[in-house]
C-alpha cells in the first residue's frame, strides 16, 4: 500500500504544478484579451471626441 502511495504521490504533484500554469496561462490570455478590448474601446472614444 505505501509502495503505491509513493508511486502515486509525483504523478499528483506533477498535476497540481500543469493546472496551476494552466491557470496562469489562461489568466494572462484574459487580461491581454481584456487589455485589446480596453485599448480599442478607448481608441474609439478618442477617435469619436
Amino acid at each position: 500500500m505505501t509502495g503505491s502511495f509513493s508511486l502515486l504521490q509525483p504523478v499528483k504533484e506533477k498535476n497540481m504544478e500543469m493546472v496551476i500554469e494552466e491557470i496562469i496561462i489562461d489568466s494572462i490570455n484574459d487580461f491581454r484579451v481584456n487589455f485589446m478590448l480596453f485599448s480599442f474601446f478607448l481608441g474609439n472614444r478618442y477617435k469619436v471626441l
